[in-house]
């Protein structure tokens, strides 16, 4: 299958809608970081795959936040090699958990589950039989036809080792067998964990049981020399118990001596309980009338205080207020005096300012001098202090306070003869509502029931002793019958030995043949990872020559000019990894990451992954689509690869992405038709807004005329 369109809508960096034709045998996709170039190239992988692993994010990530109707939406048409088409429409929602695919033939259109199988059936015919389909799909797509920016190196330096062989085996046709040694690893553990627990099940019960009764068999003596004087003993009790408890009605030693005993036994028990349940309700009472509060005496002379306190409060308080009312009169005597003195001594400023020539006021002659101390005499007076009188307000004010002392400690006493009081109350009557619910009248008084309810427990606890000794002795008689009772039962345990021997062997013979079929599949698992190994390794010796060829064809590195892949099969499963060798020096397994740049690293990466789409029998689709991988590499190392993709466009349609503006014109010369057959289309993205990138697509003239490097000088 070839790319031959792809209709983007809300996905990722495409908020709305655009075409791109994709059927030329190479197609170029240039323009600066961030304008859309990866959404272009995972709209493909999500819309065949349905999921972007490298995302880490739920499927609605892949919806657009300026979708206009809330949807991611990729449709791409594959062409296979007779040009018979297939339409491959995926849509997410937000909101809903997966996204929906529609696969469209000439047939008709397919959805649902059954479009998940129609596009593996398509695509990928080898993953069908696989125990996880679209993980095949997606493994060969992921790391065989899709170099996705963020994994360049992932292969060489990231993934594990059991990661890359497994890869490796999907790519060259060995997946199915490391499935079927997966299942078979675990249907064999399966297995071995049901022989394990069927012998731990079915044959170690069997083997204890036969233990058991050779142990009891070869222990057990003959007691029937006991068994007389047990009956005599059995009598006795019986009699014991039925003056205690109530016996069952018709039992007795000839009907079942140790049904009866266990019968008596439990009665006995019951009412053992019984009476120590009385008992420690009875000396749960009687440590209730021990803490009963003694009767409040002084009620009344309590009361009388109060009442002869709170009267001499009113009194004092009656004194206070008079005292108060005569101290208010004086103050306002006081006040109106001031206020004349304040009036006269205002009279007395304004006339010192008119003493000269006669009276200003009657025109009389009067004496200045004398006139002037009089005056200075009445403003003197006004501005002397004024003393109120004493009316007696303090020591009403301390008489009342010693009042209300009083009446307080009165009342707190009268409040404390009050709690005593329903203390004393509260006590009687649960004292009296337990006495009722056992029976007993609190009638005589508290001292009175604590004799009775003494009396009482000393009954029970001889009562309950004289109970617990007849059930000890029958519980010794019970003993003696279940050891009559195996003795009995000894030629009956001896007859059971050969059934038992005889299904011990039966067992015994079933997990044999189980752990045989286990050795058997123990080999032939063993022998699917020896041929699983065997075909990767020849597989790897096949594809290791191209592998080298690719790699010198760029030389990447001065002396590690020689890459390895190695295989092994341990502890069950499959490891492969990647060696550099430096033969001149004779330097030998040197880990790429430890020995090669960035720069190198990327290159022996892109030459390992054109190496497995290259080398592959059956690709899900006939493409080598690689985002942006050379954005770290050398001037040398770019050349190099570029004219690796230049050779490799004959076998495959190739899509390369870049951000750099003169790789992109480097490749345009490199990857330019050379042919009338051969077509390359260049995809430029030039910007991005918020309604999705601004593209530009064009297709370069076929150049076949030889490309000259030196000009002439002819």
């Amino acid at each position: 299958m070839r790319l031959s369109k792809v209709e983007i809508s809300g996905f990722r960096g495409f908020a709305g809608s655009q075409t791109f034709d994709l059927s030329a045998d190479v197609v170029l996709v240039t323009g600066p970081n961030g304008t859309g170039k990866t959404s272009l190239f995972d709209a493909v992988l999500w819309a065949v795959t349905g999921k972007l692993e490298r995302l880490k994010a739920t499927p609605q990530a892949v919806v657009s936040k300026y979708s206009e109707f809330g949807e991611a939406r990729v449709e791409v048409e594959l062409l296979d090699h007779l040009g018979a088409s297939v339409i491959v429409r995926r849509r997410q929602v937000l909101g809903d958990a997966p996204s929906t695919l529609l696969v469209e033939v000439a047939d008709g259109r397919i959805t649902g589950a059954a479009a998940d199988a129609a596009l593996v059936r398509y695509l990928y015919p080898e993953g069908a039989s696989s125990v996880d389909p679209f993980k095949s799909l997606d493994r060969s797509l992921t790391r065989a036809v899709y170099l996705q920016q963020d994994d360049v190196t992932s292969f060489i330096n990231e993934d594990d080792e059991r990661e890359r062989f497994a890869i490796v085996g999907e790519i060259v046709g060995a997946g199915r067998i490391g499935e079927l040694i997966g299942a078979l690893e675990r249907e064999r553990s399966a297995w071995t964990r049901k022989t394990n627990r069927q012998r731990e099940d079915s044959l170690n019960p069997l083997q204890d049981r036969r233990g058991r009764l050779v142990a009891q068999i070869s222990t057990t003596s003959d007691r029937s020399d006991d068994a007389e004087e047990m009956r005599d003993r059995w009598s006795t009790w019986l009699a014991s118990a039925g003056e205690l408890v109530p016996l069952p009605a018709g039992e007795g030693m000839e009907r079942s001596p140790g049904q009866t005993a266990t019968h008596v036994l439990e009665s006995i028990g019951e009412i053992v309980r019984g009476h120590e349940l009385r008992r420690g309700r009875l000396t749960e009472l009687r440590d209730s009338l021990a803490t009963i509060p003694p009767e409040v005496l002084g009620r009344t002379d309590a009361e009388d205080r109060l009442a002869a306190a709170e009267a001499l409060v009113e009194s004092c308080s009656a004194a206070v207020e008079t005292a108060r009312a005569a101290g208010a009169e004086a103050r306002d005597q006081l006040l109106r005096a001031a206020a004349t003195a304040d009036e006269v001594a205002g009279l007395a400023r304004l006339a010192l300012r008119h003493l000269d020539g006669n009276c200003p006021v009657c025109g009389q002659e009067h004496n200045a001098t004398a006139t002037e101390e009089r005056l200075n005499d009445l403003i003197s007076q006004s501005q002397m202090p004024k003393v109120e009188p004493d009316v007696g307000l303090v020591p009403a004010v301390d008489a009342l306070k010693i009042a209300e002392q009083e009446r307080r400690a009165a009342q707190a006493a009268l409040d404390e003869i009050d709690r005593s009081e329903r203390a004393r109350a509260a006590a009687l009557n649960a004292v009296a509502s337990e006495a009722a619910a056992l029976n007993l009248r609190l009638g005589d008084g508290p001292a009175a029931m604590l004799e009775t309810v003494e009396v009482q427990v000393a009954e029970l606890n001889g009562v309950i002793a004289e109970l617990q000794d007849l059930r000890r002795a029958g519980e010794q008689l019970a003993a003696g019958f279940a050891r009559l009772a195996d003795a009995a039962r000894t030629a009956e345990l001896s007859a059971e030995l050969p059934d038992l021997d005889a299904e011990i062997a039966r067992v015994t013979t079933e997990l044999d043949q189980r752990s045989a079929v286990s050795d058997d599949t123990r080999r032939l698992h063993e022998s699917l990872r020896e041929l699983s190994e065997s075909l990767v390794l020849n597989e790897l010796e096949r594809i290791e020559p191209l592998l080298r060829s690719i790699y010198a064809s760029v030389d990447p590195h001065p002396s590690f000019k020689i890459p390895r892949l190695f295989a092994e099969m341990k502890g069950g499963r499959g490891r492969l990894w990647t060696e550099l060798e430096d033969r001149v020096a004779s330097i030998n397994g040197s880990v790429p990451g430890h020995v090669l740049s960035s720069s190198q690293l990327n290159v022996l990466a892109v030459v390992t992954f054109l190496t497995m789409n290259l080398s592959a029998g059956r690709l899900p689709l006939n493409l080598a689509a690689l985002d942006d991988p050379l954005q770290s590499l050398d001037s040398v190392n770019l050349l190099g690869l570029a004219d690796l993709l230049r050779r490799a466009r004959g076998s495959r349609q190739l899509m390369v992405s870049t951000h750099d503006e003169r790789l992109a014109k480097l490749l345009e010369r490199k990857l330019r038709p050379v042919g009338p057959s051969q077509r390359t289309t260049v995809i430029t993205f030039d910007g991005w807004d918020r309604t999705g990138p601004q593209v530009q697509v064009r297709d370069l003239e076929p150049d076949i005329a030889p490309l000259r490097l030196v000009r002439g000088t002819g």
